[in-house]
């Protein structure tokens, strides 16, 4: 265990840091060990209950304390799991997740991406986007999300797959001074409110869309890819409110 100091400047820095960063360094200093039955050994919940754990020298039991409650985030966010073969939860190990997050940057990533309010999303978005957002795959994620605005629009304007992209979006939002009138335009609206609405769909669609679909690697940060869901959650909750009602 005594590797893990080397990653710290000062052995009493963990003093000093907020358990999830002091966590993630733990992380990132478990992920080092290649040998699984060192590992395995490191892992054992004697150094959780603080045997063995921190070395001789000042302010030793502070020290312990912090490292413990490291272990114990880890384990609280389900980065580590009892070990399934070691009987009574003698040992831990790695989780699914715990295994692909392997260093401090991409723990942090995934916390930001935790730190998004899912709930702001629309359902629809929530079901097929936000699974795909959380693995970090953000392109697909929007890419997803867009083609949920795509396939809503024209089913919601009684379009066939032959109607797509932009051009998809200024029909099906023409303003009613146009023949023929788009079929979720809406009437009671100022004709310039009907116009910028039609760009808007149609300028998001290519502005924010069509990146992801031709490139890799467009997005690769979280907030920022979440308010390209948010913009597609507006999209469709316009949607909603113009299909027609069922009949």
């Amino acid at each position: 265990m005594s590797d893990f100091f080397k990653l710290l400047p000062n052995r009493l820095d963990v003093l000093s840091l907020e358990t999830a960063d002091l966590a993630s360094i733990l992380l990132e200093y478990l992920h080092s060990i290649k040998d699984f039955d060192q590992r395995r050994e490191v892992m054992k919940t004697r150094f959780i209950a603080g045997q063995d754990m921190v070395p001789e020298g000042d302010r030793r039991h502070d020290v312990s304390r912090a490292v413990i409650e490291a272990w114990s985030w880890l384990i609280r966010e389900g980065l580590l799991v009892p070990y399934p073969l070691a009987g009574q939860g003698d040992s831990f190990d790695f989780s699914r997740l715990g295994l692909q997050l392997k260093n401090r940057q991409q723990l942090a990533e995934y916390q930001r991406r935790l730190r998004c309010p899912r709930e702001l999303l629309h359902k629809m978005l929530i079901e097929k986007a936000w699974p795909i957002f959380l693995r970090g795959e953000y392109d697909t994620a929007v890419f997803q999300a867009f083609k949920e605005v795509e396939v809503s629009v024209r089913g919601a304007g009684g379009y066939t797959v032959a109607d797509y992209g932009k051009d998809l979006m200024r029909k099906a939002f023409r303003p009613t001074n146009e023949n023929p009138a788009g079929p979720l335009s809406d009437s009671s609206e100022p004709l310039e409110e009907q116009k910028s609405l039609q760009e808007f769909f149609a300028g998001a669609y290519g502005r924010v869309r069509n990146p992801t679909a031709h490139r890799h690697g467009v997005l690769t940060d979280p907030v920022e890819t979440f308010e390209m869901l948010i913009v597609a959650t507006h999209l469709l909750r316009i949607i909603d409110r113009r299909k027609p009602a069922d009949p």
